[in-house]
């Protein structure tokens, strides 16, 4: 089914929207939760949430994109559930993601907050709208997805090395940007 066919569904107020919606987009939502949370059942009491925040939000909004849509939701819910259970103790892989991207991002030391910012935001579309089409999806894998270093090395059939050192590249480049934006506080 089409999203636009899904979107209508839910302006009629039709539960036929969360099946599609589940359909098409369950498996991307439970990836997403899944690589936060580490646990099947908290990954899929998130993606409930999601949908059911999904309902509530359509109408009025209308996603132009609805799995980037439903994948900020789902991200969102499952980084305050990952907050709330302290799971920085025992998931180093989400944990390390979220230092190396502190490093960079300007203001205080929690990176989900400050990615929330419509400003930070824009300045970070445009950067990855500009970044090589392959650079831009290990980027997204890492630090929006939290998809592991060893898993995006194997997918790709590249060493791991080969991976961190692009990320640090990346890291670098959105440094020097983020400095030119905002007057070299970064």
């Amino acid at each position: 089914m089409e999203d636009e066919s899904i979107i209508a569904l839910y302006f009629s107020r039709d539960q036929a929207a969360l099946r599609a919606t589940q359909e098409k987009y369950g498996r991307l939502m439970r990836f997403v939760a899944g690589n936060i949370l580490h646990s099947h059942a908290d990954g899929e009491e998130c993606v409930n949430d999601a949908l059911l925040a999904t309902w509530n939000a359509i109408p009025p909004a209308r996603p132009h994109n609805l799995a980037a849509w439903l994948c900020r939701i789902v991200r969102n819910l499952a980084l305050k559930q990952y907050e709330r259970a302290g799971a920085a103790k025992r998931h180093a892989d989400v944990r390390l993601s979220l230092e190396e991207l502190s490093e960079v991002l300007p203001g205080g030391s929690d990176p989900a907050q400050r990615a929330e910012a419509g400003e930070l935001s824009e300045v970070l579309d445009t950067f990855l709208r500009r970044l090589p089409r392959e650079e831009c999806d290990v980027f997204v894998q890492r630090y929006w997805l939290f998809v592991p270093v060893k898993e995006i090395a194997a997918a790709r059939t590249w060493s791991q090395s080969k991976v961190k050192s692009m990320l640090a590249r990346t890291r670098a480049k959105l440094r020097g940007r983020l400095n030119d934006f905002y007057g070299g506080d970064v």
